[in-house]
């Protein structure tokens, strides 16, 4: 028995000594992958870090370029003005030349086999340590390619995980770039953004999660809000196809995050329906513009190209210069340049440049919208192109600091910490600094830009109650853009046909507003011409007074008692039939929405001009005895005047308007009359008269029972797909 027991201890020290061995193994397997993952997850956080703070940067640029501080040409070299003499140009060149530099650029793109990944070389920068050094950015020890105009970096050197190489944080895993491990107040937060694919179809994509614990992958849960079913997807982008308000939030196990919200493809409740209460002060704000890429959502660089239809006698033109390099205005009619778009030698860079402005142009503007020439039975119109665009209001409290924002003194954040901004006008509705909504609006299909609210000018889109468009059937149309009358409409003698021409009178005894109204759809219905609506009059005000018109300046009036069309300040007595030149003075291109010859003119001054909208509890025998044309159309298409509706015992203005029209949102800006609809005046007219010296301007707008007095007039305004 005792040396049964002496063997099995010995066995048994045998086992333990194995177990040990064994234990120690696994012990020392998990201090070297636990110190390979603390390596890796270093590594991770460098990479994120860096490409975090170079998106910054970049995203910097971009509003410089935006901006007109920073140069990129159609080779994609970027230029930075350092001073007045003095020009940089930042970044190595990718494509391949001659140049030993530029090759080597090119030939270390395809051997770390990044073809895919920057697929357009010539949109990207190789930005070394040097550019970086001079640039000033902190914070990054590694190199990058860059594309300023969509705002993309590229590493240089990658991350390796698992033998594969990202060069982008968008190419990270989900189970690496799912998470900041940033403390919070317990439950996850997360960003939404979103992107159209097709028509009523969506990208939703979640975005820099926030949780204070060890979670690496995520659910997220979104449903169409009214309905009870919750889709699950494990990827956190996702598509939805379905113009709809989503609700979304993302969870794991318990873990859960509050309900976002995001409505896409569909429409902002107006503030009436909401009962809004007005912000304090809303007299001093900046419009600030965003272009968006044919019919969609998305933003772009460069504005919508002008639709012409040369069939029905359409031509882009511009201005020849004399030979001091300045507008030759001595013949303003006949010195155009037609610009024939069949030929190989079109280059659009002539026709229009849709320019933002570093200053006010109190002298001048450089931003050239485009302009056309329609010749209709031998008689010649101007019109100007209105891109499609989504824009936000900023208001402020008082106008220096306005100013100052506009000149780039002051950040939004520096504003909004200093407390000198007071709300907003947004997709999230009319809002506070903070953006709070004094009571609940859902919000109109948004366009983030950097974080920030913009929204779909109406007039774009295909809801016909917010001056939108649609089809005979009610089939909602979106519009790239649209083209209005360069000038207050003139009569072509003796007929019922409008006309656009600087130098005459304006079209001032056309009888009612129904009149008006269907001389304007008789111009030319197969370029869907019609009289101006209240929305296009919001557009264009809103262009105008944005960066890409006169940022900030006010229009000089058109004060010419003849109302003369294309004057401001000057000949203010001249007849309509001399030959005075209308441009002859500096004042008479800042009557124009540019402050150059390129903009449209008689927005402020001239006749008071009516547009196709009208109060739809005004007294029946004005709506069917004046408004004749005009609302019967509306019965066989609600897309031509825009009805607005109210309670009978409303009479506050904020309550009779509709987003992007400059009614409530630009109340009182300039010091621009406004007036109250009633029942015995249900329609509207824009800009003021020449009379109106101190009350006239784009912000403009008065109601009427809808006939002429001798000062009324109206526009054309041509939709074509």
């Amino acid at each position: 028995m005792k040396k049964q027991n002496h063997t099995n201890s010995k066995g048994v020290t045998l086992v333990a000594l194995i177990i040990t061995i064994v234990v120690l193994i696994i012990i020392a397997s998990i201090a070297t992958y636990s110190g390979i993952d603390i390596i890796r997850s270093s590594r991770l956080t460098s990479f994120t870090t860096e490409m975090k703070i170079m998106q910054t940067e970049v995203n910097e640029l971009y509003e410089k370029w935006k901006n007109g501080e920073i140069i990129i040409d159609d080779n994609g070299n970027v230029t930075i003005q350092e001073d007045e003499s003095t020009q940089v140009s930042i970044g190595k060149d990718l494509t391949y030349d001659s140049d030993v530099e530029n090759q080597a650029s090119y030939v270390l793109i395809h051997q770390l086999d990044l073809g895919d990944t920057l697929s357009d070389l010539k949109a990207y920068r190789y930005f070394d340590y040097a550019t970086i050094e001079y640039l000033g950015i902190e914070g990054t020890e590694g190199e990058f390619f860059v594309n300023i105009a969509d705002r993309k970096v590229v590493s240089f050197e990658g991350f390796r995980y698992d033998g594969v190489m990202y060069y982008t944080l968008e190419q990270l895993p989900q189970s690496l770039y799912n998470v900041d491990y940033n403390p919070n107040q317990g439950k996850p937060t997360f960003d939404l953004s979103y992107e159209a694919i097709g028509d009523s179809k969506w990208r939703i994509t979640v975005s820099n999660i926030q949780y204070d614990g060890n979670i690496d992958k995520w659910y997220v849960k979104y449903q169409e809000d009214g309905t009870d079913y919750w889709n699950t997807s494990e990827d956190l982008n996702f598509v939805v196809n379905k113009d709809a308000l989503y609700n979304i939030y993302i969870e794991n196990g318990d873990v859960v995050s509050d309900i976002k919200n995001k409505a896409l493809g569909v429409k902002e409740p107006t503030p009436e329906d909401s009962s809004v209460t007005e912000l304090q002060e809303m007299k001093y704000g900046v419009i600030e513009v965003e272009f968006l890429s044919g019919t969609s959502y998305s933003v772009t660089s460069n504005p919508n190209a002008p639709i012409l239809n040369s069939e029905q006698g359409m031509q882009a033109v511009y201005w020849a210069k004399d030979e001091s390099g300045d507008i030759d205005t001595t013949n303003i009619t006949n010195n155009t340049y037609e610009i024939s778009t069949d030929t190989s030698n079109f280059n659009s860079n002539n026709w229009y440049s849709y320019t933002a402005q570093t200053g006010n142009t109190e002298e001048s503007g450089s931003s050239r919208w485009a302009n056309a020439k329609v010749t209709k039975d031998g008689v010649a119109s101007y019109f100007v192109w209105i891109p499609r665009y989504a824009y936000r209001i900023i208001y402020f409290d008082t106008p220096e600091h306005e100013q100052q924002y506009r000149a780039g003194g002051i950040t939004e954040r520096e504003a909004l910490t200093n407390g000198w901004i007071v709300g907003y006008s947004d997709a999230r509705g009319i809002v506070d600094a903070e953006g709070k909504k004094p009571t609940s609006v859902s919000s109109q299909t948004a366009i983030s830009v950097n974080d920030k609210y913009f929204k779909t000018h109406p007039v774009f889109d295909g809801d016909v109650n917010y001056g939108g468009w649609a089809e005979d059937d009610g089939t909602p149309v979106k519009l790239s853009g649209f083209w209005i009358m360069k000038y207050e409409a003139s009569q072509v003698s003796d007929t019922t046909i409008p006309k656009s021409e600087p130098g005459v009178s304006s079209w001032v005894n056309a009888g009612k507003i129904g009149n008006m109204f269907l001389y304007a759809k008789e111009y030319n219905s197969n370029i869907n011409s019609h009289m101006m609506k209240n929305s296009e009059w919001g557009a264009v005000a809103y262009l105008t007074d944005s960066k890409y018109g006169r940022n900030g300046t006010e229009i000089t009036i058109n004060n010419n008692q003849y109302v003369r069309t294309g004057n401001a300040g000057n000949d203010i007595s001249a007849s309509a039939n001399t030959t005075t030149n209308p441009y002859n003075t500096g004042k008479g291109m800042l009557a124009s929405s540019t402050g150059n010859i390129y903009g449209i003119y008689d927005l402020s001054g001239g006749a008071i001009e009516y547009v196709a909208a009208y109060y739809g509890k005004g007294t029946d025998l004005i709506l069917t005895d004046v408004g004749k044309n005009l609302i019967n159309e509306n019965k066989v298409s609600d897309a031509y005047s825009t009805v607005y509706e109210e309670s009978a015992e409303t009479t506050s203005m904020r309550r009779a308007y509709k987003y992007g029209d400059a009614i409530y949102e630009t109340k009182g800006w300039y010091d621009d009359s406004s007036g109250v609809y009633s029942n015995d005046y249900p329609f509207i007219q824009r800009g003021g008269s020449f009379l109106n010296t101190q009350s006239s301007g784009i912000f403009y707008i008065l109601s009427i029972g809808g006939t002429t007095t001798g000062m009324q007039t109206f526009r054309v305004c041509l939709t074509i797909q």
